[in-house]
């Protein structure tokens, strides 16, 4: 027979994971966790959610969640059975590491993870949209690296929060030439 598979919150990867309200700002942390979390213990939930991020998902109902499911199973195989143990095991996740808001989006009556997986993520993505003018004056005018050591750290935090911003706009909002006066506002010493 089969062996016995441990419980996805059996894992220390996934235990260790800390719960998040309604913090948008600890969101992108989080979820950096929660995916490193299920890349060891479950790869196919880890590619699930990534295809999940990439769909724009209108108004985040239970109907659109439907009509993209079968899009997602095409990029990511596998039996109904497992496609069906897997929305299980996301859910429990979820819903032990989320509280407040966060957890009212997750819940569902079909205790289907992935769904809540993509509520979760729209709504982050959007509440963050608040602030999203704000983050995209202060990526335009970045502030000078105090010194050299810091300067590389410095440029590569400025080109996470372009990305992250522009896979949140959908488009890119700097041009090249803008962006390269954004490094060299960044950069000082012999690599200017």
């Amino acid at each position: 027979g089969k062996g016995y598979e441990k419980g996805v919150l059996e894992y220390k990867a996934i235990n260790q994971l800390q719960v998040i309200d309604s913090d948008s700002k600890k969101f992108r942390k989080w979820r950096e966790e929660l995916i490193n979390g299920m890349k060891q213990v479950r790869p196919q939930i880890n590619k699930i959610m990534k295809e999940i991020e990439k769909i724009d998902w209108g108004k985040g109902e239970r109907s659109g969640y439907d009509a993209n499911e079968e899009s997602i199973k095409i990029e990511v195989p596998m039996s109904d059975e497992r496609w069906e143990v897997l929305k299980a095991e996301m859910y429990s996740v979820l819903v032990t590491k989320t509280d407040g808001d966060a957890r009212l989006l997750v819940r569902n009556l079909e205790e289907d993870g992935l769904y809540g997986y993509m509520r979760l993520y729209k709504w982050f993505m959007e509440s963050s949209g608040k602030g999203l003018q704000e983050r995209i004056m202060k990526i335009s005018r970045p502030e000078k690296a105090k010194d050299e050591r810091e300067m590389f750290a410095a440029v590569e935090r400025w080109e996470e929060e372009l990305r992250e911003i522009e896979k949140i706009e959908g488009k890119a909002i700097l041009p090249d030439k803008l962006k390269k006066e954004c490094l060299l506002d960044i950069t000082l010493g012999k690599v200017r």
